[in-house]
């Protein structure tokens, strides 16, 4: 059984940054502007496996990601904004683990 590192490393730094995002929302002056850090940061291996393989398949969560950004922002839900690069992770640890062979 294989690994693919990017797919735990994804995961990981997720879970890193909902972690600092819990333990700091008090200090944090504006989640949205907060959010967009993950937001450009999971963007890069969308984009880039969008460019591999011309496939729209990995524009979408980047779209979807935006929306869920402007729903947080417009309807103030601070507590949605760890769903903002969710479709991102998702999409990524996918392409991942479906290279290596696992389901």
């Amino acid at each position: 059984m294989s690994v693919s590192w990017t797919a735990v490393n994804i995961l990981a730094s997720y879970f890193l940054w909902i972690l600092v995002t819990v333990l700091l929302r008090a200090k944090i002056k504006s989640l949205v502007v907060y959010a967009l850090f993950p937001l450009a940061l999971y963007s890069v291996p969308c984009v880039y496996y969008y460019f591999k393989t011309s496939s729209a398949l990995y524009v979408a969560p980047v779209a979807v990601s935006i929306v869920l950004l402007v729903l947080v922002s417009r309807f103030k839900r601070a507590d949605s904004v760890f769903l903002i690069p969710l479709p991102q992770v998702l999409t990524v640890v996918f392409k991942e683990l479906a290279e290596v062979g696992l389901p």
